[in-house]
């Protein structure tokens, strides 16, 4: 008739009688709220025997708590739950990348609260629970950045994954003196200034850098005449300033006073004609048509582009 009972809201769960060694012993309070515990020693005989005491020792109070983790990629493990126990150790993790061949998202680590760290750099963690805790699987987004090269040049970019938001700068080294540049596919957003190219990246590209040779005979629509250029500065075949096609000649540009020349030479008699642009910043300066290395004709005001001929003799 003597034993030691547990005692769950004035309700007994378990008890030991006789003369029982050290035991384990364990209960599961499944409603929430406040609970009371009781350790009862009952004895109703009037003999002893032994110590005739019950003894208790190693309690341990464990509660349930819950544990989240939540992710806008990949999949996190372990899943949400409110069934960890006090003290249990929760191995958690998430796909390091995971995506397309387009577009790939490259977990950056985490924030936590509760007993989780407040923040990591990996996608995996562990941590002892002791109260109710959570993640947070924070993300990189990549996008994949195909830029290819034809014609006489090279750019100093190498197709590959670029972060989200990052503005990339591409130079193209061109391998002749004399080139137009232009892009062809997904170009939107795209900015191309001279031979350098720059643009954003928000999405997935694949575009090409198409580059061709200028020289004075394609940019000027002559295939039978020979040109040369000097002075101080030589003149450049570019595509910028252009009257009709894709391509024109413009004088060198340079400080102070100089000249700057374009020669061919013809056999006579015929007619000469072309069309021709000055722009000026109001200095003493103008294009002069030369025949023989005598002054012809020139301009001297600002113009927009106009045809001229005449005639050459013997």
């Amino acid at each position: 008739f003597d034993y030691l009972a547990l005692l769950v809201d004035n309700v007994e769960v378990g008890h030991i009688e006789g003369e029982v060694d050290w035991c384990p012993f364990d209960y599961i309070i499944a409603t929430g709220g406040e609970h009371k515990i009781m350790w009862r020693y009952v004895k109703d005989g009037a003999d002893s025997v032994g110590d005739d005491a019950g003894y208790v020792r190693d309690i341990s109070w464990r509660p349930y708590l819950s544990f989240s983790s939540s992710s806008a990629h990949g999949v996190a493990l372990p899943p949400n739950s409110d069934s960890y126990l006090y003290g249990d150790v929760i191995k958690a993790s998430v796909d390091a990348v995971c995506g397309d061949d387009k577009t790939r998202y490259v977990c950056s680590g985490w924030t936590g609260a509760g007993s989780a760290a407040e923040n990591g750099p990996s996608n995996s963690v562990s941590f002892t629970i002791m109260e109710n805790s959570s993640l947070n699987w924070c993300w990189r987004t990549n996008h994949w950045t195909d830029v290819s090269v034809s014609g006489p040049a090279t750019i100093d970019f190498e197709s590959g994954w670029i972060e989200n938001g990052e503005q990339v700068t591409i130079a193209v080294s061109k391998m002749v003196p004399f080139v137009s540049v232009t892009l062809a596919g997904d170009t939107d957003g795209v900015t191309l200034d001279g031979t350098n190219i720059t643009f954003w990246a928000t999405r997935a590209r694949n575009f090409s850098v198409v580059v061709a040779e200028l020289t004075y005979k394609n940019s000027l629509g002559t295939e039978t005449l020979a040109w040369t250029s000097g002075g101080d500065s030589v003149w450049t075949p570019q595509c910028e300033v252009v009257h009709d096609g894709s391509s024109a000649c413009a004088s060198g540009s340079f400080s102070g006073k100089g000249t700057s020349y374009l020669e061919t030479v013809v056999i006579g008699p015929g007619t000469l004609s072309f069309w021709w642009k000055f722009e000026t910043d109001g200095s003493n300066s103008g294009v002069d048509l030369m025949i023989d290395g005598e002054y012809f004709d020139g301009l001297t005001d600002e113009t927009g582009w106009s045809k001229y001929a005449c005639d050459i003799g013997e």
